[in-house]
């Protein structure tokens, strides 16, 4: 069964599938539904990229906490059924705080090239080695209160030995529930997902 909350597909061929990772909590067993807001909060981003030519999909749970790391098998079974749904074409990962957790754990899949997280939830410990020859993307907001940007920060310089290339960009002002200069949020993510997926040249991010 599909692990998605739902599959836009473009009218053309897709040239790249963006897996869409929502939020969620430390540990709950509850079900995370399309009408959370977590997931309601990245659909912006998934219109806006849906229209410009890529297949999006958003990954369903098994429930909204984190949980000892529970949610990095959802992930590997989302792109499971990605690879199934799209064989071939190249996967982003895109992921917002614990989805960006669960994008960043789950990048060694062989179909994935790279990884845009925004607001990570990054805590010490978390493993980087996955990120080997993958392209990442980290965003981040400055006055963000629930994953401090010195966390990012840390993730981002142990990391970079790692990732064939990685990139830290901060949102002046953004926090971390991506509602504050949300417009400046969603391109930038878009700017980086189409540039790690091909479908635009890769030029040096920045963040407006």
């Amino acid at each position: 069964m599909a692990r998605f909350l739902r599959v836009v597909e473009p009218r053309s061929p897709a040239a790249a599938v963006v897996v869409v990772l929502h939020g969620g909590h430390v540990r709950t067993t509850r079900r995370a539904g399309p009408l959370a807001l977590a997931a309601v909060r990245m659909y912006p981003f998934a219109i806006g990229l849906a229209r410009k030519g890529v297949a999006v999909a958003f990954v369903r749970y098994g429930a909204a906490g984190w949980n000892d790391g529970a949610r990095e098998a959802d992930g590997r079974a989302a792109i499971d059924d990605v690879r199934a749904r799209w064989p071939g074409v190249p996967i982003v990962l895109l992921g917002h705080s614990m989805g960006a957790r669960v994008a960043l754990r789950v990048a060694d899949s062989s179909a994935v090239v790279g990884v845009v997280a925004l607001a990570p939830w990054v805590p010490p410990g978390e493993p980087v080695s996955q990120l080997e020859g993958r392209h990442v993307v980290i965003v981040q907001g400055d006055h963000d209160r629930s994953t401090p940007p010195t966390e990012s920060a840390r993730y981002a310089a142990e990391a970079a030995p790692c990732a064939r290339t990685l990139e830290r960009l901060i949102i002046h002002g953004g926090e971390h529930k991506l509602l504050r200069h949300a417009v400046r949020w969603q391109r930038v993510a878009q700017q980086a997902v189409l540039a790690l997926a091909g479908v635009t040249s890769r030029t040096p991010l920045s963040a407006p």
